[in-house]
C-alpha cells in the first residue's frame, strides 16, 4: 500500500513512481491508501482520490479503502459506486476494504479483500467467524491481530486458521501504532519460511487448512512484511512452527518518503523469497538514497 498523506496527497511524487516501478519488477502488487470516512466522506472527494492515484501512478495495482461502515446500507449506496468506479479504471483493480470487524455478506460485491478483524488479541480469543465467510475463499478475509505475546504466536497462528482468515498480520506491538517497528519474535515468524520445509502452489488454493501469516523486516527507514499460506503443526512450548502441504509468499514492502508511507503487496512462490526480499530492500534503498 501507499499513503503519500492519508491519500495520494496533492501533487505526483517521483520517489513513489520509482518505488512502484522497483516493487512491480519483482512482482509485487502496489495499491493506494484512500479514507472513507466510515461512509461520511465525501464520495466526490473519494473517487477524485482515486483519480489522483490512477493518474499519477498509472500502474497502481489498485486502492485501499480504510474506515468501513458496517451496513448494508452503505454497502449499497455508498461503496458498491466506489468499487465499480475503481473497477472501470485501466489495469488491476484490486479492491481491499477495512471495516476491521465482521461485516455482513452484502459487502462481498464491493471488495476483493475484506479486513474483518483489527484489534489486539484479547479480543481475538473471543472472534466468531461469520457463517457466510465459508461460501468464498479463504483469501477473501484478512486478519490483523497485535499486541501478542510470544508465548502466544504458534497459538495465534492456529487460531487464525481456525477462524478462515487468508491474510493474517501478527505483532506483539501496541498502543496507537502496532504498525510503526517490526514484532520482536520476527526469527520465530521467520522460521515459517523455511522453503526445505515447504512446497509451492497456486495462491488460489482455498483448503480450509491454510492460512497466511505476514511478518514484518525493518532495516533504517525500510521494511518489508512476508505472508505465507501454509498447513502447520504447532508446538507452544517452544514456539515453533513446523510448515506441511503448500506455501505461497505475500510480500509486503514499506518504507518512508517526507513523512509519508508506502508499501507493496505479491503473492510469490516460496524459494523465490529470499531473492525478492533482497531486491526490494535494495530497490527501496536506492530510491531513498
Amino acid at each position: 500500500m501507499i499513503n503519500p498523506d492519508s491519500g495520494p496527497g496533492s501533487s505526483k511524487d517521483d520517489d513513489y513512481v520509482t518505488i512502484i516501478q522497483n516493487s512491480q519488477s519483482v512482482g509485487l502488487k502496489v495499491i493506494g491508501y484512500v479514507a472513507t470516512g466510515y461512509a461520511g466522506n465525501d464520495p466526490n472527494t473519494i473517487t477524485g482520490q482515486i483519480d489522483d492515484y490512477y493518474s499519477w501512478y498509472p500502474n497502481i495495482d489498485g486502492i485501499f479503502l480504510d474506515e468501513v461502515s458496517t451496513s448494508c446500507s452503505d454497502a449499497l449506496n455508498f461503496y458498491q459506486p466506489i468499487y465499480a468506479y475503481i473497477k472501470s479504471k485501466q489495469g488491476s483493480t484490486i479492491v481491499t476494504i477495512n471495516p476491521g470487524t465482521n461485516v455482513p455478506e452484502c459487502f462481498v460485491n464491493c471488495s476483493t479483500i475484506i479486513v474483518t478483524f483489527e484489534s489486539p488479541l484479547s479480543d481475538y480469543n473471543d472472534y466468531q467467524v461469520s457463517e457466510w465467510n465459508a461460501r468464498y475463499p479463504r483469501e477473501k478475509f484478512y486478519h490483523i491481530i497485535y499486541n501478542v505475546p510470544l508465548e502466544k504466536l504458534n497459538a495465534t497462528y492456529q487460531k487464525t486458521q481456525e477462524n478462515y482468515a487468508g491474510y493474517v498480520y501478527i505483532t506483539d506491538k501496541a498502543g496507537g501504532n502496532p504498525y510503526n517497528s517490526n514484532p520482536s519474535y520476527l526469527l520465530a515468524e521467520l522460521s515459517l519460511l523455511n522453503p526445505e520445509n515447504t512446497t509451492t502452489e497456486s495462491t488460489t488454493s482455498t483448503s480450509s487448512s491454510s492460512t497466511t501469516a505476514t511478518i514484518t523486516i525493518t532495516t533504517g527507514s525500510t521494511s518489508a512484511s512476508t505472508s505465507t499460506t501454509s498447513s502447520n503443526s504447532v508446538d507452544d512450548s517452544t514456539s515453533t512452527l513446523t510448515q506441511s502441504s503448500s506455501t505461497t509468499i505475500s510480500l509486503i514492502s514499506t518504507t518512508t518518503l517526507s513523512n509519508s508511507g508506502v508499501s507493496s503487496h505479491c503473492s510469490i512462490p516460496t524459494f523465490q523469497f529470499f531473492a525478492v526480499l533482497v531486491s526490494v530492500l535494495l530497490s527501496l534503498s536506492v530510491s531513498l538514497y
